[in-house]
């Protein structure tokens, strides 16, 4: 529908103030989109064949398109990829070429399905820091659907959550993690050969009343600190005063964990934020 390919069935949609059903070619004069799992390059041509008739297409002045291409290459490393043909590059070359393909006319809003998909962490780093760069420099915005929440740490300043058709949460990403993630995770890392009395986190918890604590293989001791409750240093404390631990960590609470939280109707007030 954002892209005017279907029509809604009900309510008003506009995109930078058109109907992008009713003014389609308009629209995408102005927007880009990516599917994680689909090909924008022509099968059998070289990258560099693709991008010049998408040049011509979206009227790209030489000079303006050079450019461009000199950008992705920084962030993407592309310019060793223009004379290979499409269906000789792997899923992450593949992705980072639709990328720079679809950049190319500078779209004001893209839009971005999936796009880490099948990625190894080197090229998810390298889509990631160029999405960063052309919000923050270009002034693009960004919508992106994901289920790599990774994308969603890394990238989006505001999240909204969607469960059955219906949106449960829609709200700045700190906020969220304010509100229904709270606080920081501590792990304490104790030798490969060691044990952890199963009775410390009920101690843990006892003892710092709103922490909770659990044990994981390793051996490891995780704590979840809520700001409200106590501090990570009152819990580092404890710990160290009854164990020995050889390493800890302090870090935000995953929002893969916020998010189930979300899902599993653990809201502040139960009702949907708009």
């Amino acid at each position: 529908m954002l892209l005017g390919v279907l029509h809604p069935s009900g309510g008003d949609l506009r995109i930078l103030g058109r109907d992008p059903f009713r003014e389609r070619l308009a629209n995408n004069q102005e927007v880009g989109v990516v599917w994680g799992n689909r090909n924008y390059l022509w099968w059998d041509v070289p990258v560099r064949d693709t991008m010049e008739r998408y040049r011509r297409v979206y009227r790209v002045s030489r000079s303006d398109y050079e450019q461009r291409l000199n950008l992705c290459d920084q962030f993407l490393g592309t310019s060793s990829l223009l004379h290979i043909h499409a269906r000789q590059l792997s899923l992450g070359q593949r992705m980072r070429c639709n990328l720079a393909n679809v950049v190319l006319h500078r779209p004001r809003i893209l839009y971005l399905d999936e796009p880490t998909i099948g990625l190894d962490v080197v090229v998810k780093h390298q889509v990631r820091r160029f999405l960063r760069h052309i919000n923050r420099e270009w002034g693009t915005t960004i919508i992106l659907t994901t289920h790599d929440l990774g994308d969603i740490e890394d990238l989006c300043p505001r999240i909204v959550v969607i469960d059955k058709g219906r949106k449960i949460l829609d709200d700045r990403l700190e906020a969220v993690r304010e509100r229904h993630g709270g606080g920081v995770r501590v792990t304490f890392q104790f030798p490969p050969d060691g044990t952890i009395d199963p009775q410390i986190p009920g101690l843990l918890q006892a003892a710092l009343p709103g922490v909770a604590a659990r044990i994981e293989p390793g051996p490891r001791l995780i704590a979840t600190v809520p700001r409200a409750a106590a501090t990570p240093i009152a819990v580092i404390r404890w710990v160290v005063g009854c164990l020995e631990p050889i390493n800890l960590q302090v870090d935000e609470n995953p929002i893969e964990e916020v998010v189930q939280r979300i899902y599993r109707g653990e809201m502040e007030d139960g009702h949907e934020r708009v």
